[in-house]
């Protein structure tokens, strides 16, 4: 009988983690291991080397990540150690090891940064510009990744992944702290007032769900050394973002403008280009942007209801 795959995740805890996680496990694609930051540290190489040498995975889904952009201006060092030492540690771990794990990098569409209107929709071989220190930080660890398969033959592969719809506690991205707030509000917790900051820039939004089939695809069927666009194609403006969420929703929201909420840079548009995925796995987008809100409002909805009447 075939041995199953030992399949490690780190950032398993999170949003992609998560689904992940849940994903593998549903169709008994081999044994999984789900480590969050509070079961293992992976700034410390120590534990990285432990982590690897217990377990000797065939598979690795590095989503590890402080990933919050309004932070990584905060604190770009605590961002740059973070994103980057991790994926060194685990690099070495397996070099040491002598191990053919494939390992799969989740980068971000926030590596591309600055780009110009002739280059859209964004191809992997477009220049990265990022224009934030989280961005900064997963080129670092991308072009890490390049240069471990291309100097010592790892099997790495990269993904850059465009804005993820999902419903996420932990990551108060504009749809989910939108929403949030929205559900409160239905429920008569605080005035039905939303600050938003610039509606006018444009963003290609991907359900999570997609995301995560991406990721397995690319693992198990990408070219080592490849980078990888997760993407709809189909870039909406944040104005459009939250007309959606309005319409999902019985109450009448003022919307007002709030300068804080302004990036210290920003983009006008992102759009990526997934036709390298499409033909390489025949991975395409499925979720429609309707579906992936009216889901992400059911969870806010219940965790609303919790607040207000907590399980005994």
């Amino acid at each position: 009988m075939q041995r199953k795959p030992i399949i490690l995740i780190t950032g398993a805890g999170g949003r992609a983690g998560t689904r992940l996680a849940n994903t593998l496990l549903e169709n008994d694609f081999g044994k999984v291991v789900g480590v969050g930051h509070k079961e293992c540290d992976l700034i410390h190489r120590n534990t990285v080397y432990e982590l690897i040498a217990a377990w000797k995975p065939d598979y690795i889904f590095h989503l590890a990540a402080q990933s919050s952009i309004p932070f990584s201006w905060q604190d770009p060092l605590h961002t740059m150690n973070n994103n980057v030492m991790p994926a060194v540690h685990l690099f070495e771990a397996i070099r040491h090891y002598k191990l053919a794990t494939r390992v799969l990098l989740a980068g971000s569409s926030e590596e591309y940064g600055l780009v110009y209107p002739e280059e859209l929709p964004i191809r992997e071989n477009n220049a990265l510009r990022p224009l934030n220190p989280y961005g900064v930080s997963k080129v670092a660890m991308d072009l890490l990744g390049w240069q471990y398969f291309k100097n010592y033959g790892l099997p790495i592969l990269r993904a850059r992944s465009f804005n993820n719809l999902g419903a996420d506690p932990n990551k108060p991205d504009v749809a989910n702290d939108w929403i949030h707030q929205i559900a409160r509000m239905e429920k008569g917790l605080g005035e039905p007032i939303l600050k938003v900051g610039n509606l006018e820039s444009k963003r290609d939004f991907v359900d999570i769900e997609d995301v995560v089939a991406a990721y397995w695809l690319i693992l198990t069927q990408g070219d080592a050394g490849e980078v990888y666009n997760i993407a709809s194609g189909s870039p909406i403006s944040m104005q459009v973002l939250l007309d959606e969420i309005l319409q999902l929703t019985s109450i009448k929201v003022k919307i007002v403008q709030d300068a804080s909420k302004l990036r210290p840079s920003d983009v006008p548009i992102h759009c990526g280009d997934f036709s390298k995925l499409k033909v390489k796995t025949g991975w395409g987008p499925r979720k429609s942007l309707r579906e992936s809100l009216k889901r992400m409002f059911d969870f806010w909805r219940k965790q609303v209801i919790l607040t207000l009447h907590p399980l005994k």
